[in-house]
């Protein structure tokens, strides 16, 4: 396992390795998250195998309220609370609309930022899971 910082030349780096099938384990404010490409189904259920989870949906983690909304209908009080509280801790169960996702199970979404906790990424390489 590689350890990454938040560094420019890092998440170049995590950006290939996701883009490539690779599973990251990322630092949130009260754990750590593991994360992969929502549309490439094999990583998805790569994650799936590693939480051991069967039914219990993967958060669907987007950098900003427009990359959301390319993703997800939401209804007005649902980008209410987005616009208030994002990015924050909050969740937002929403239906999807890019349906190139709907291979990858019950996803739902939420959005995060980098933020000063958020400085050291793991990574396995695909080869290696």
């Amino acid at each position: 396992m590689q350890q990454y910082t938040n560094s420019t030349p890092d998440i170049h780096d995590l950006v290939q390795i996701v883009n490539n099938g690779g599973i990251i384990a990322y630092p949130t404010d009260t754990v750590y998250g593991l994360g992969c490409n929502p549309y490439m189904p094999n990583s998805v259920e790569k994650i799936f195998k590693l939480k051991i989870r069967e039914n219990k949906p993967l958060p669907l983690l987007c950098d900003s309220l427009e990359s959301a909304l390319k993703i997800a209908s939401f209804d007005k009080i649902s980008l209410k609370l987005a616009e208030k509280f994002w990015p924050g801790p909050l969740t937002i169960l929403a239906p999807l609309k890019d349906y190139s996702l709907k291979s990858s199970p019950n996803i739902f979404l939420a959005l995060i930022a980098f933020t000063p906790f958020a400085t050291n990424f793991y990574v396995n390489r695909p080869e290696i899971l």
